[in-house]
């Protein structure tokens, strides 16, 4: 939340008549000294991109009993930067400089990803993404997301509680839990909307999930696909792949025994 400018009739070692707010575009805050019994006579107007002396809401609250606390309602998407203004009310006039800062928000629908996937297999997943704030989102080509058994952290304080180890030994079977539950990394491709998303837009994305080769069937896993700053909750039900071949393990050995045999 943004912290209220005190203007103390203007602002400090400045123009005594400026009341400065700043915030993000639904909570640019100042402190006006109007005392509360006159505080809903509070009236803002500035020039914003939308036009010239456009009359913004406010929200005012009693801060004390000569002080007033003002929030403006600007549109989601005013770009950050400042803008000129007057504030009006029964007593008198001051003029406005309203600081508006970026506020990168993001929604995705729906707000989590769960597929169902064999290991080294790829699935596609299709969300809508909607810019609700002020500035470019730029939604990368690929992605990485780091998947780990979904119990991860509570099988690593069973681990821990259990050991035959002690002291901080235990914190080390905990780790080496937490190791063993990682499960690699799910490469996210973009297949479609990737790209800068410009304020106020909804876009579909089309992803394609390729999976890791180590996912073991019949078990769940979880990990976090970060997107403007969004964490979305990644959820993969592990299945038999559906023409199985041999496994990384099987391949390695095999691969050992051909090495010897050529030896």
């Amino acid at each position: 939340m943004a912290r209220p400018k005190r203007v103390a009739n203007g602002n400090e070692g400045g123009d005594a008549s400026l009341v400065r707010f700043e915030g993000e575009p639904g909570n640019a805050q100042a402190l006006v000294p109007i005392p509360p019994s006159l505080r809903l006579s509070i009236n803002v107007a500035a020039d914003l991109p939308r036009g010239r002396g456009v009359q913004i809401r406010t929200l005012t609250a009693p801060l004390s009993e000569a002080w007033t606390t003002v929030r403006l309602l600007l549109p989601v998407q005013t770009p950050a930067g400042e803008y000129d203004g007057e504030l009006t009310w029964s007593g008198g006039k001051n003029r406005v400089v309203i600081a508006v800062r970026s506020d990168l928000r993001v929604l995705v629908v729906p707000p989590d990803l769960r597929v169902s996937a064999a290991g080294g297999g790829a699935v596609t997943a299709t969300v809508v993404l909607h810019n609700a704030g002020n500035v470019d989102l730029e939604v990368r080509k690929v992605y990485a997301i780091a998947l780990e058994h979904h119990r991860a952290l509570d099988r690593a304080i069973i681990a821990g509680l259990t050991s035959e180890q002690t002291h901080l030994d235990r914190f080390g079977a905990a780790a080496e839990s937490l190791v063993t539950d990682q499960a690699g990394v799910v490469r996210a491709v973009t297949l479609e909307g990737a790209g800068a998303v410009s304020p106020g837009e909804a876009r579909q994305l089309v992803l394609e999930l390729r999976m890791p080769e180590s996912l073991e069937s019949g078990t769940t896993y979880s990990g976090t696909w970060l997107v403007g700053g969004l964490d979305v909750p990644v959820v993969v039900d592990a299945v038999p792949p559906v023409n199985p071949g041999p496994s990384r393990p099987q391949r390695a050995r095999a691969a050992r025994k051909t090495t010897k045999e050529k030896s």
